[in-house]
């Protein structure tokens, strides 16, 4: 059974970005705040999650491209994934439309 993923609020996108203690990557899916998405984006990372299981954390992030984070990271365009390694350090992104191989193959080298 897949877990829901967990939307990240501002503070704690901070804190976890800021976790010197982590031990695996975090994958963030940011999605736009000022319109809808395709629900089945949410299913797609719900797969993902369970496919890399204890490899990594999946979060989802609804945004603005105002915010500091799509600031830091140059939020163009969503919904856009972020890999982030267990240092915090960003080491993969990629925006639009997906698919499941395509996103394995993407965050397999991460992980």
């Amino acid at each position: 059974m897949m877990m829901p993923i967990k939307n990240l609020e501002q503070d704690s996108l901070t804190r976890l970005l800021k976790n010197s203690n982590k031990v695996r990557p975090s994958v963030i899916l940011a999605l736009p705040a000022w319109n809808a998405y395709d629900p089945q984006v949410i299913l797609l990372l719900e797969k993902l999650d369970t496919y890399f299981k204890s490899k990594a954390s999946f979060y989802t992030l609804t945004t603005k491209l105002e915010d500091e984070f799509s600031i830091k990271y140059g939020l163009r365009n969503v919904p856009t994934l972020f890999i982030f390694d267990s240092k915090n350090i960003l080491v993969a992104q990629t925006f639009g439309n997906y698919d499941f191989n395509y996103l394995v193959e993407i965050i397999q080298p991460c992980v």
